[in-house]
């Protein structure tokens, strides 16, 4: 069993690698945002728009970070209520706007590949106007999918340790539980039950109350009989919670701690963490990974015809082209192939790491599901907020992987410090974007 020191390094560990998540993303993406904006990046291709909406959502997420941070340090919710809805809902719009981003970006970049002829009927998608549309429509959504966490969302548990978690109603039949518990219909007591049952309490962060109670040898037996294995036999004089003495959970393989299972939780909860993984996790990447296979394909036979065709046009017109000139055109299309390609990368790489970063968050809500045993509740806390800081992680690699691949930042970063005022940066990037067509 870790002694208190170490719980404590862990804690500050967690809390150091949060700030810097937030420190290091946030820059990162005010860069990104920085270029796709001065640069108007965002108007020679779509791709940059979308990126432009998933570093938004990244941001406003990685600015909540010092609070769950504080939260790590102190074991308790400092801030009010609302404070800790509007943390949770935007960790989630974050996700979900992220998952829907990424699966538009897909959808653009199997368009663009696949269907690029102007005739095709779903380069309709890819105007600006249409770009704009199903943006909005993303963040509105998004927003919608947020309204359960948003409703749900509080601080709770005893005062000074209350932590912002989600409490989801329980829909049951009062009257039936009453009736089950043996009240007669009709009582003062029966009708006193239905109520207790329908009420909800104003706060879930309650007050400590000690409470002393004195147990015979006798009773004490007869108490850990009841329970079986479950507790140690020996009762140890400095395990007390109050003023009454607390038996300790034993490491029975069967036995499931608390912070270690869903066992027994709201339903409504349960069908959140299946909805989430099941509609926002695994059917997005199938469709993903559906959707960059096909641009795979197509890209792959699209290179073998083009040198198929190129070798042929060559040797067929060798003696009426001059060499400069096979050159230029050459180069112009091996420049263009790369840049489509790079932007794909970009965005497979994006949808790679959004998986290996939310894996683990989803994995262990699954796991405690079904339980996760032989585990004790610290150790199932910390996991939890190990994967919740993997998944954090997401927001700063993001940007980081479009200054790596998707755009060529140093040459961007030189130009926009030549720029003053919003001019355009050149006469041929005055052109490009006046003629450019959308890629």
């Amino acid at each position: 069993m870790k002694g208190s020191g170490d719980a404590e390094k862990e804690v500050d560990a967690i809390m150091v690698l949060e700030l810097v998540i937030c420190v290091v993303g946030v820059i990162a993406n005010i860069t990104m945002m920085s270029v796709i904006v001065i640069m108007r990046e965002y108007r020679k291709t779509l791709t940059h728009w979308y990126v432009l909406q998933l570093a938004i959502a990244d941001s406003l997420f990685l600015f909540t970070l010092p609070l769950r941070a504080a939260e790590s340090l102190d074991n308790n919710w400092q801030n009010k209520d609302w404070s800790c809805k509007l943390q949770e809902t935007v960790l989630f719009l974050n996700y979900y706007s992220s998952i829907c981003f990424l699966v538009v970006m897909s959808i653009d970049r199997y368009v663009a590949e696949c269907h690029w002829h102007p005739t095709s009927i779903l380069q309709k998608l890819r105007t600006p106007t249409a770009a704009v549309v199903i943006s909005i429509g993303v963040w509105i959504v998004s927003l919608l999918h947020c309204i359960p966490v948003l409703l749900y969302s509080t601080s709770k548990g005893q005062k000074p340790s209350c932590t912002c978690q989600y409490v989801f109603p329980e829909y049951r039949n009062a009257t039936q539980n009453c009736i089950d518990e043996y009240y007669d219909i009709g009582s003062e007591e029966f009708e006193n039950c239905v109520k207790d049952q329908d009420h909800t309490p104003a706060s879930y962060c309650v007050e400590k109350y000690n409470v002393s109670v004195t147990l015979t040898e006798d009773d004490w037996d007869d108490l850990l009989a009841g329970f079986g294995d479950v507790f140690e036999t020996t009762p140890s004089p400095s395990r007390y919670s109050g003023d009454v003495e607390t038996p300790v959970y034993s490491a029975d393989p069967l036995y499931l701690n608390p912070g270690c299972h869903y066992i027994g939780h709201a339903s409504g909860f349960i069908g959140f963490l299946w909805v989430n993984f099941i509609m926002m996790f695994v059917i997005p990447l199938i469709a993903m990974t559906a959707c960059y296979t096909m641009v795979v394909l197509r890209l792959i036979a699209t290179r073998s015809i083009g040198d198929s065709r190129a070798n042929q046009k060559s040797d067929s017109r060798l003696s009426s082209v001059s060499s400069n000139g096979g050159k230029k055109r050459k180069g112009s299309s091996l420049k263009s192939r790369w840049n489509k390609t790079r932007v794909t990368i970009m965005c497979a790489c994006m949808v790679v790491i959004f998986a290996i970063c939310w894996l683990p968050f989803h994995g262990v809500h699954l796991a405690k599901m079904r339980g996760i045993h032989s585990k004790s509740s610290d150790f199932c806390n910390r996991l939890s907020q190990i994967v919740l800081l993997i998944a954090s992680a997401n927001s700063m690699l993001n940007p980081i992987i479009y200054i790596l691949v998707g755009s060529r930042f140093v040459r961007r970063i030189r130009k926009v410090e030549m720029t003053s005022g919003g001019e355009v940066f050149s006469e041929e990037s005055t052109r490009s974007e006046g003629t450019q067509r959308v890629r």
